[in-house]
């Protein structure tokens, strides 16, 4: 699944879905900008007309798809809702929904996690008490063990057996104590890693978000859609409390505290067990 069908089923989730609707304005021969009572306006989706005429965009308007600004090159005649313009809408755009999703991933970092082992990056380094994990992830934030051999005829075995090892997350090192002296051997390092929030709405959604966490994250989404939703209600209160969809300012607030204690409910019972470190001080020294 792609990001951008991720968005889809959250917006089919809260109802942000597009909707069709008309604005019409009375002209006066002297006003040339209007704005729409809806946006963000989807992209080809909207008709423009003065006195039942269909106008043609960038040679008699221009139209700010993302605030609804409307602004023709000449003003329209006098009339009543001479001016009208079909269009659709939604609530927020896709890379504002994108936002959502990384926001909730920043915001459980330590929450909703990848468990994941190399054995075939890194290499001994001799003489070297450092050693830098960040051609396997630059998102690490816990290692759980470090194990190394000195060859492909033998298996890997714990390097705390030998060393004492200490994960730095600032840094995104491994300190060795003491160092190895002998370079290439095989080093397997099993480690903790965010979900990545470097994404586009063109990437592919991770196993474990589409799935796993997939309602954990719909709830804790839907719930900051609803902040942003909050806010465009009270400024659209006139408006919107004409309309048959028109939702008060606490049944939003009631139904966003209840999609926040869902999210929580729903993420305690999926996340995983954070699992412990098993690199302890060393009991003794061998050498390489």
């Amino acid at each position: 699944m792609l990001y951008s069908a991720f968005v889809t089923k959250l917006r089919l989730f809260v109802g942000d879905i597009e909707t069709l609707t008309r604005d019409a304005w009375d002209g006066d021969a002297a006003t040339k900008s209007f704005r729409t009572n809806e946006r963000p306006i989807l992209e080809d989706s909207y008709t423009v007309r003065i006195g039942n005429v269909v106008q043609t965009e960038t040679t008699d308007y221009t139209l700010d798809k993302d605030t609804g600004m409307l602004t023709f090159v000449s003003a329209p005649a006098t009339g009543d809702d001479n001016v009208t313009m079909d269009y659709k809408y939604v609530r927020l755009k896709d890379d504002e929904w994108l936002e959502i999703i990384k926001n909730v991933i920043r915001g459980w970092r330590k929450k909703i996690w990848t468990d994941a082992i190399d054995a075939s990056t890194l290499t001994t380094t001799a003489k070297t008490s450092e050693l830098d994990l960040a051609s396997i992830s630059s998102r690490i934030f816990k290692v759980i063990s470090v194990q190394y051999r000195t060859n492909t005829d033998y298996d890997f075995v714990n390097v705390d057996a030998d060393y004492n090892v200490k994960y730095m997350e600032e840094q995104n090192k491994i300190q060795f104590r003491p160092y190895f002296n002998t370079s290439g051997y095989e080093l397997k390092i099993r480690y903790l890693e965010y979900l990545d929030d470097n994404i586009d709405l063109t990437d592919t959604v991770v196993d474990d978000l589409a799935n796993r966490y997939f309602t954990a994250v719909q709830y804790k989404a839907a719930s900051e859609y609803l902040d942003r939703f909050m806010a465009k209600v009270i400024t659209d209160m006139g408006v919107k409390i004409t309309k048959e969809t028109y939702q008060s300012l606490n049944a939003i607030r009631a139904l966003k505290k209840d999609y926040e204690r869902k999210s929580e409910m729903e993420l305690s019972r999926v996340r995983p067990v954070m699992p412990s470190t098993n690199i302890p001080i060393a009991r003794f020294k061998i050498r390489s």
